[in-house]
C-alpha cells in the first residue's frame, strides 16, 4: 500500500488541526470523562430498576419461568437483568417486564 501524498497546503492543515487537537486535549479529555460519569449514574440506577423489578416479582410469588411465559423473554435474560449481569437491554425489556408484574415505568429530566 502506497503512502498518501500531501500537498504543502494539506500538510499544513494538518499540522494545524493535530495542533488544535493539543491545545483543547484536557477541554475534550474531561468532556469524555464527565460522560463517563453520566454513564455509571444512569447504570446505577437501571440497577436500582432490576433490583425493584426482581423484589417484585419475589413480593408475587412469581418464578423466573413465571415471568419468562409472561413477557416472552428468555429465563436467562431475566435472570442477567435482575443479578444485574452484562445484560444489554432496551426499554422495551424493561417495558414488558415492568408491565408483566402490573408496574408502570416512568421517566424523569433534571438539571
Amino acid at each position: 500500500m502506497e503512502k498518501q501524498k500531501f500537498t504543502p497546503e494539506q500538510a499544513a492543515e494538518y499540522r494545524r488541526k493535530v495542533a488544535d487537537i493539543e491545545a483543547h486535549k484536557e477541554e475534550y479529555m474531561g468532556w469524555g470523562r464527565e460522560a463517563a460519569r453520566e454513564h455509571d449514574l444512569l447504570l446505577a440506577e437501571f440497577r436500582d430498576v432490576f433490583i425493584a423489578l426482581r423484589d417484585e416479582r419475589q413480593r408475587q410469588g412469581l418464578s423466573l419461568a413465571d415471568v419468562q411465559k409472561m413477557t416472552g423473554m428468555p429465563r436467562e435474560a431475566i435472570s442477567r437483568l435482575e443479578n444485574l449481569g452484562k445484560a444489554n437491554f432496551r426499554v422495551e425489556t424493561i417495558l414488558r417486564y415492568a408491565h408483566a408484574l402490573g408496574l408502570k415505568v416512568h421517566v424523569a429530566l433534571s438539571r
